[in-house]
Formats: structure tokens, sequence, C-alpha cells
């Protein structure tokens, strides 16, 4: 690797040679609320998010493309010629005089039950999804995981997110501790017919497929919520 002149590469300089829909979209990762007047207001928005986040110019570049990072490389004069992400990260990281050894993330936690597998359905962002690949990440990076939702009102529709930055998403287990044989939801008793009778129906109803076109079925049939039974006088 060439010898690197450390030049002010910072948060907010780094932001700042990003479009502002970029801006918007790290911002919005990171949690980071910004109130900036106007819409063309790029120096703004990235020196706002910049101070916010000062300290962990580390963070934002592990969030960045590989064209992203070229682009940041060529504002602050830093090579870019034909690399992987992980060295722009470092040429970037050694020109702000920051040690890329002791900028490296720990290892990613993955979820409790682990990476899904093509063919499970997960739970994420409140909806149903069929996986169909799953791309295991480079060193500390998160998978990326391809999804398709099932459900009703919006079939079909693809999604692709980072797995370990996922809040709430979960391998679905029909045989886990989430199902009816799990010992935490053991029976004490016996429902009465016609409530069992109602919980028997809304598992069948949503058990449909929306691609059975011999069925005749209403919008958002799956919304099916379980109601308590009020008591008869």
């Amino acid at each position: 690797m060439p010898e690197l002149i450390k030049t002010t590469l910072t948060a907010s300089t780094t932001l700042a040679a990003l479009p502002q829909p970029r801006i918007l979209d790290l911002a919005r990762l990171f949690g980071v609320r910004l109130r900036a007047g106007g819409v063309n207001n790029k120096p703004k928005l990235a020196a706002l998010l910049g101070a916010q986040l000062e300290g962990r110019l580390a963070t934002i570049l592990r969030e960045l493309g590989r064209e992203e990072l070229q682009l940041v490389c060529r504002e602050h004069g830093v090579p870019d010629g034909g690399t992987a992400r992980r060295d722009l990260i470092e040429r970037l990281l050694l020109a702000a005089g920051i040690d890329p050894k002791r900028s490296a993330p720990p290892p990613p936690s993955h979820h409790r039950e682990g990476l899904p597998q093509a063919g499970q359905v997960v739970r994420a962002r409140h909806r149903q999804w069929l996986v169909e690949d799953v791309a295991p990440g480079e060193g500390n990076e998160s998978a990326l995981v391809q999804l398709v939702c099932l459900d009703d009102d919006d079939p079909g529709r693809p999604l692709e997110v980072l797995w370990d930055l996922e809040l709430g998403a979960e391998v679905i287990d029909p045989e886990g501790s989430s199902g009816l044989s799990s010992r935490s939801s053991k029976a004490s008793r016996l429902d009465p017919p016609e409530q069992f009778g109602a919980y028997l129906h809304t598992l069948r109803w949503n058990a449909v497929s929306a691609a059975d076109a011999t069925r005749f079925q209403a919008p958002f049939r799956a919304g099916i919520k379980h109601m308590a039974i009020s008591s008869r006088r």
C-alpha cells in the first residue's frame, strides 16, 4: 500500500462528500434526528450528523459502499484505484491518523436463533418473510438476507436486510419455544368449545394460501386478532 499523507478527514467531511439522500439514510440508520431548514442544505445536514457521530469515523465508513468510499477518497486526496472496501476503509482511516486495527469492530453477534437458511420463514418489521438467499458477510460484516413477503396485503415484495442490524428479526420455528409444544404454554385446563373453535378457525384462515385461485378471499384476510371472550351472565 502506498504511503498516505494525513489529511483533514472527519465524520463531517466524510458525510459532506455523499449525496444528501444518503446523508438522511445514514441519519435514520444511526437513529439521529436531523432538523435543518431548507431542502438544498447538504453542508448543514452533514455538519449536524457529523457532530452527533464525532469519534465514530470507522463506523461511518463501514456503512458505505465501495463507490461511496471511492468518492470520499477523491474528496480528500486519498488514492482510490481498484481496491476492495476493506482496503479503502483502511486507507481512509490511515489518512485520518487512525489505526485500523484498533478501530476494528467486534465479531458480529448473530441472533440467538443463528442465521436463517434459504427456505425458512422469518419475522421482521412486523411481517412474515420467506428466505430466498443468505450471503454471509466478509470478516466482521453482517450477513445479507434476501426475503420475500408472505403477508396477504403485500405478497411477493422483495426485501434485503442486514441480519445483524435488523432489530427484532427472528426465525419462526413451529416446533420451538413459541409453539404449542412449549412447556411454558402447557395448558392447565381445557378451553370452552366455542373458544377453542374460534382459535382453530383463526389458524385455518391464516393458513389459507393467497396463491390458491380457487378460493374466494377478501383483502387483508390474514389480519385476524385473538380477542378475549366476555363472560356470559
